[in-house]
């Protein structure tokens, strides 16, 4: 049993075009779940690079602190996740950019996080 993967259009085994909106199944169904699943990985990676970047920058505002420890764990989670994801599958250069960046960045908000707003070698006026 198959779909047309743009109309969902139920197809015979042996359909080769859509009769609904004239797809190509024969040619391009095949391709269409690794698309799919590459996809996820770049979302992953932008959304790593982009939370790990916005966790540094928020780290210098103190009473933002909270957040940016926050955003810290996705940001090295899903850069973490999309550079597993890819390992073996594709051959994502900018993929794996996009997450390795994303790691970085969360790394850097965590220690700029721990180390701008900690409270460790202030002197309190004693």
């Amino acid at each position: 049993m198959f779909f047309c993967p743009f109309c969902k259009t139920h197809l015979p085994e042996n359909q080769t075009f859509c009769p609904k909106c004239g797809y190509a199944v024969v040619l391009s169904l095949q391709f269409y779940p690794s698309i799919q699943h590459k996809s996820r990985y770049v979302l992953l990676a932008l959304l790593s690079m982009t939370l790990g970047i916005t966790s540094c920058v928020i780290s210098f505002f103190p009473y933002l602190y909270f957040i940016g420890m926050v955003l810290v764990v996705p940001a090295i989670a899903f850069g973490a996740i999309s550079l597993e994801g890819i390992a073996h599958k594709f051959n994502g250069k900018l993929i794996r950019l996009f997450a390795i960046t994303g790691l970085a960045f969360g790394v850097l908000g965590y220690i700029f996080n721990v180390l701008i707003n900690s409270e460790v070698g202030t002197s309190s006026g004693l």
